[in-house]
This record gives structure tokens, C-alpha cells and sequence, in this order.
């Protein structure tokens, strides 16, 4: 892919993702980062927000990785471009991301976030992860990817992530189509207050 290609799917992404930050089911609170979101680049690599910007509302593009995915494997994805410090790493559920990817060609964009309401309502109603693989595992993406191949993509949409308090996984063919299944999800499930968020 171009560069210059890349760079409008990143600020695409970024100004998705500044929707779901409005939301306040991404961002951070005093004391964590929480939420993320990706785009497929390719049928070898995919774009996702580093850790540590949750309380960022516009990302740039350097604000994001890219990573390369393999069907199958799970284990750290192999970091193709980004700035990489001690203090800016790849998020720990780059791995989740890469499951679906590799789980379906037909899944383009990925958005993972934190609401209580939605995710103890829909606890086991939605598809749902166990409790025992823990957040950032490659049992969690196996588990994932496993799951990728069972679900209705014409229908299903969301993962909740039963190891990962709050934890939300959504995913869709387009950027368009997802952001208005998440804002309808939202405004019909308006976020409580449950934690002290700093923005």
C-alpha cells in the first residue's frame, strides 16, 4: 500500500475513533489507558493505536503501529513501522486484533472499548470469551480467532471479552457501517458513571 494511501485510512481511523473517545468508551482514567481501534491495511498487515494514547482525542499518524498478522499465529505480532519507545509499545490486544483479521478477510476494521452497562447486560448473550484466558494472551486470541469462524458476519458484531472486565470487542467490513452500530448501541445504553474518567 502507498504511503499516501495509508495515511488517509490512519486519519480515517483517527477521526473514528475521536467519535468513540467523545463517547467516553475510550480514553483514560487516572490511572489507565483503555480502548483501541485498527484498520486491515492489506492481507499482511493491519494499522492499531499504540498503547498509553488513550487520553489523546486526535491521533496523528504517528500515534499508530503497523503490524504484521499470519493465519494462525498469535504471539506477539511482528511490529513492521512505528516509533517504538519503553513508554510507547504496542497495545497488549494487538494480538486480539490480529485474530480476527486472520479469522476473516471480511473484516476491515476493528474497534475494542470499555462500557459496564453494555457488558453486564450482554454477558453470554452476545458471543463471549471465557474467564480464564487473561487479557492479552494468545489463548484469548485463539480463542477469538476459533470464534471468528463460527459467527454470522452478516449479523455478528460483537465479542464480549469475558476475562476483560468491561471489555468490548466490535468489528465490521467498513469504518461507516460500524461507527453507526456502536453510536446506536451507546445511545440506547447511555455510559454510567462507574469510574473517574480524565480527559
Amino acid at each position: 500500500m502507498e504511503w499516501e494511501e495509508e495515511v488517509k485510512i490512519l486519519e480515517k481511523l483517527s477521526r473514528f475513533r475521536a467519535k468513540l473517545w467523545d463517547l467516553r468508551i475510550i480514553g483514560k482514567t487516572e490511572t489507565d489507558s483503555y480502548g483501541n481501534v485498527s484498520h486491515r491495511l492489506d492481507e499482511s498487515f493491519f494499522a492499531i493505536s499504540r498503547s498509553g494514547v488513550g487520553g489523546l482525542r486526535k491521533l496523528s499518524p504517528d500515534d499508530f503501529i503497523v503490524a504484521r498478522y499470519r493465519q494462525g499465529e498469535f504471539h506477539p505480532p511482528t511490529v513492521f513501522r512505528g516509533i517504538l519507545t519503553e513508554d510507547q509499545k504496542p497495545s497488549r490486544d494487538t494480538k486480539i486484533h490480529s485474530a480476527l483479521y486472520s479469522g476473516s478477510e471480511k473484516i476491515n476494521v476493528v474497534a475494542h472499548f470499555h462500557h459496564p452497562l453494555i457488558w453486564g447486560m450482554f454477558l453470554d448473550k452476545f458471543p463471549t470469551t471465557s474467564v480464564d484466558k487473561p487479557p492479552g494472551s494468545v489463548e484469548l486470541a485463539e480463542e477469538i480467532f476459533d470464534l471468528c469462524q463460527k459467527l454470522d458476519l452478516q449479523k455478528d458484531w460483537i465479542i464480549i471479552l469475558g476475562s476483560h472486565e468491561d471489555g468490548i470487542l466490535t468489528f465490521g467490513e467498513n469504518i461507516e457501517s460500524l461507527e453507526e452500530k456502536i453510536i446506536a448501541l451507546v445511545k440506547e445504553y447511555p455510559l454510567q458513571e462507574k469510574k473517574k474518567y480524565r480527559r
